[in-house]
């Protein structure tokens, strides 16, 4: 049994030096061959496709539950994320936005940030399990096809937050420090939520003000 554990360490161990050997020698091409910049961008396109693939199976699969954290959060960063030390993702996970996160967070299983912008959460914040958070969109478009043009709208999540159970967040929302959103809140654009209140509903608003030191319902 150690010796399986021992093996599958190494093989994970492999995966992300692999990974980060590929991107300095995909960097490195780029810089000396001047006059092929754009068979070396789609080579390196190319591979880190290939390398998502293989660590997200992991991820999902072999180490997915709530133990090997740190070679999580480095087969994530080594793919283009954004990880802070002492986050712990416990996966499966669905990612296509680039995920940045601060210290010390913890990231519950089922979590997706989809759509092709930027979810950043800051340090100290716990996210249940089955929350999702939408960095693509559409305008209003008209009669003929209401799914109008396509938008990037990137969600930004300040510190100490507490996002709970099946919560959705969209469209640009923004989340200030020391808030709770509410289980099966829907946050959808940039309210202006005040720091340090509980979040809920469908549209969400705000509930309740947090006075320092007094502890949540």
């Amino acid at each position: 049994m150690i010796q399986k554990i021992r093996n599958e360490d190494n093989f994970h161990s492999t995966i992300i030096s692999r990974a980060l050997e590929e991107r300095r020698l995909a960097v490195h091409y780029s810089f000396n061959h001047p006059f092929m910049p754009s068979l070396t961008a789609f080579c390196h396109r190319v591979a880190l496709h290939f390398r998502k693939k293989r660590c997200y199976r992991l991820i999902n699969g072999k180490l997915a539950g709530t133990d090997r954290f740190e070679k999580k959060r480095k087969l994530l960063n080594s793919i283009g994320h954004d990880i802070g030390e002492g986050t712990k993702i416990v996966g499966p996970i669905f990612l296509t936005a680039t995920l940045k996160t601060g210290k010390d967070c913890w990231i519950g299983a089922h979590f997706k940030a989809t759509g092709n912008g930027i979810v950043e959460i800051g340090d100290r914040c716990d996210v249940a399990p089955e929350v999702t958070l939408a960095t693509g969109g559409h305008e209003v478009g008209t009669h003929e096809r209401r799914a109008g043009q396509g938008l990037i709208e990137n969600i930004k999540i300040g510190d100490g937050c507490w996002i709970c159970q099946r919560a959705l967040l969209a469209h640009g929302a923004e989340i200030p420090d020391g808030c709770v959103v509410a289980a099966g809140a829907v946050v959808i654009g940039n309210k202006n939520f005040e720091p340090d209140t509980l979040i809920g509903g469908v549209p969400a608003k705000t509930i309740k003000h947090y006075e320092d030191g007094e502890r949540g319902e």
